[in-house]
């Protein structure tokens, strides 16, 4: 945008006596003749004439208005998670990594874990520092309990929990064989509980802390097909209120993101197989907005959950499925003329 530089009257050779008429919508930093001076939150007004945000335009050369004095403020903005530790199962890719990426920018140390190391980890390393990544196997509840200590030990705390390792499955009962039903109740069931119980005992001794659980649209209502998977989801979704109910006197919330078809890996190794680009279709149909969603739009969510903004909220199934829960569509909306 363009910027026009301010006036000012009288003109100011020196900063103002006071920045206690200032609030800035996050922190500055003014430099009047080579001196740094702070402009916190805590004021009740912004004056425009003298406060700028960076988001107009570079630091400029104010107008000769002013004698000897060049202002340069820039934004120096400090994240809604700065201070805070996450941990991130499944956090190679999809979801996880999107929930790991978007903490990381908010400030928060991020511990990501996976089944195989993350090509982009350094996009989560490079905006938190002292990031980690485990290659973990959510079923191995060894090596979650080591993950964690390792991160108490790094970092002092865990403030927040995101479930993200996940796997598809499915197939009419009567054909579905028993390790194939116990692989997904394995990984997407046990593995959250085997995450909550790592993360619980810190949590209980500094008695705060958010579980995300990321459990699916399909724990909430069935799908063709999808038996295992379903029955999986749905418990995430009960485990996740029973988490709510026991330990919130504890200052411990818990809640589960119940997220559409998201375009993730797993999400493509099921809909770009042989036959279904019509099955696709109807799917995407579903979804009141007509499309799939994006991993982000569940990470925004999760940053929700993990924030001060979500703290009198617990115990919740949110779907974030643009709109598929909502209702039935069977067109007769394209007859009323609203498409």
């Amino acid at each position: 945008p363009t910027f026009s530089p301010p006036t000012f009257s009288p003109p100011l050779s020196s900063p103002p006596a006071s920045s206690s008429d200032h609030a800035a919508p996050c922190r500055l930093r003014a430099e009047w003749a080579n001196n740094l001076r702070l402009i916190g939150r805590s004021a009740q007004k912004l004056v425009p004439e003298r406060i700028i945000p960076e988001r107009f335009g570079p630091p400029v050369d104010l107008a000769s208005g002013i004698v000897g004095a060049r202002i340069t403020l820039t934004e120096n903005r400090m994240g809604r998670l700065e201070g805070k530790v996450a941990i991130v199962t499944g956090a190679a890719s999809g979801i996880g990594f999107a929930c790991a990426k978007r903490y990381a920018q908010e400030g928060a140390a991020v511990v990501g874990s996976d089944l195989a190391a993350c090509a982009d980890w350094d996009a989560v390393a490079s905006a938190a520092k002292g990031s980690q990544f485990h290659e973990v196997d959510v079923r191995d509840e060894a090596a979650q309990q080591a993950m964690v200590a390792a991160a108490v030990a790094e970092f002092g705390r865990i403030d927040i929990l995101v479930t993200a390792a996940g796997v598809a499955g499915g197939g009419p009962v009567h054909l579905l064989s028993l390790e194939a039903w116990q692989h997904v109740q394995d990984v997407n069931l046990k593995g959250t509980f085997l995450s909550a119980k790592a993360v619980l005992p810190t949590m209980m001794e500094q008695r705060s802390g958010s579980i995300i659980t990321i459990a699916s649209i399909e724990g909430l209502e069935g799908g063709e097909g999808a038996s295992t998977y379903n029955a999986s989801k749905g418990g995430v979704v009960i485990l996740t209120k029973n988490l709510a109910l026991d330990y919130g006197r504890m200052g411990i919330r818990a809640n589960a993101i119940c997220p559409g078809f998201i375009e993730t890996p797993m999400f493509a190794s099921v809909m770009n197989a042989e036959g279904f680009a019509e099955i696709k279709d109807r799917i995407r149909a579903q979804h009141k907005l007509g499309r799939f969603g994006r991993p982000e739009e569940i990470a925004g969510a999760a940053f929700f959950l993990a924030s001060d903004d979500a703290s009198f909220v617990s115990g919740q199934s949110l779907a974030v499925d643009g709109g598929f829960t909502a209702g039935h569509w069977v067109g007769i909306t394209d007859m009323m003329g609203l498409k």
